[in-house]
């Protein structure tokens, strides 16, 4: 949440001494900074969730989906399922 609020906190400050935006731009940088740093850690507690989910749930890696673990382990060791073994 540090860089928005930063942001507005110090926009609070310098704004009114240089003139440069009316006074309570600070005070709307500083409450869409807050805004923009709960919606971006809700998305990364979402993400967060279903990585979990998706690691825990399966009880196996992502990458062998479509195939069985007797399927992957053929493959790893030189046999393709359904054709015997693969010569090299």
């Amino acid at each position: 949440m540090g860089q928005g609020m930063q942001l507005g906190r110090m926009s609070m400050k310098v704004f009114p001494e240089t003139q440069t935006l009316h006074v309570s731009a600070g005070k709307v940088l500083y409450i869409v900074g807050c805004g923009v740093a709960i919606a971006m850690w809700k998305f990364g507690l979402v993400w967060l969730f279903f990585a979990l989910g998706a690691v825990l749930g399966r009880g196996r890696p992502a990458g062998c989906l479509a195939m069985g673990r007797s399927d992957s382990f053929r493959i790893l060791h030189g046999q393709i399922p359904g054709r015997g073994s693969l010569s090299v």
